[in-house]
């Protein structure tokens, strides 16, 4: 007679500890912060932007909006956005951590990690702040903020137009400049914020600039 086989005893169950319970989830963190990232550098071709941006600020800013309006998530992406400046701008506990250099970038990615999933912002706001964190650049946030909202704007017709000038303009230059923009199309949209800066060595006129697009109409 066959001896009958001796009866298996279940698998040991493994226990999992905190630490490696972390790493799995900073892993995850990483690996959906480069498919972000690799998204919108594949968008890059066919998601048009209304505004052209550069520097860094810029680069993050652009790629935020396409991967919202790829995402068909522009409103909860502008708003996600929109509530984080004026917290940041309000808050000096926001802004002095996305400044602190003692802390490392892995530290301040778990940190924006789980603040982003308790506070339920969108997917590509989750994405960004992740990536920000990941690449040393969250001091850089408040700026790829400001950035989007221009991009935001310029999408709607609105475009934000700096003007430097020898002194702060009077109410009636700033209106009359406003009109000379629209009618020459200067830049492309259908309303325009100006933007005031000074510069003591340019003599009259102004020099007009919109995302990377200058036009001195200066006399210095």
């Amino acid at each position: 007679l066959a001896r009958p086989s001796a009866a298996r005893a279940p698998p040991a169950r493994r226990e999992v500890s905190p630490m490696a319970l972390r790493s799995r989830a900073a892993a995850l963190a990483l690996r959906q912060a480069r498919a972000y990232s690799s998204a919108a550098a594949a968008a890059a071709a066919d998601a048009p932007v209304p505004l052209k941006l550069f520097g860094t600020a810029g680069r993050y800013a652009t790629a935020l909006y396409k991967a919202a309006v790829k995402s068909n998530a522009l409103p909860a992406v502008s708003a996600d956005i929109k509530a984080f400046g004026e917290a940041a701008g309000k808050s000096t506990t926001v802004s002095k951590f996305l400044a602190d250099p003692t802390l490392s970038a892995a530290q301040k990615k778990g940190i924006v990690t789980a603040f982003a999933a308790q506070a339920k912002l969108s997917s590509p706001v989750q994405n960004l702040f992740a990536l920000l964190a990941e690449n040393g650049r969250l001091a850089d946030a408040q700026a790829v903020a400001d950035d989007f909202e221009k991009l935001v704007l310029a999408g709607k017709g609105a475009v934000e137009v700096t003007v430097t000038s020898m002194g702060k303009l009077a109410p009636n230059d700033v209106a009359a400049l406003k009109t000379f923009l629209k009618q020459k199309k200067i830049f492309e949209g259908d309303s325009f914020t100006l933007v005031e800066k000074v510069d003591p060595s340019i003599l009259g006129g102004v020099v007009v600039q919109a995302g990377d697009k200058i036009v001195d109409l200066s006399v210095s």
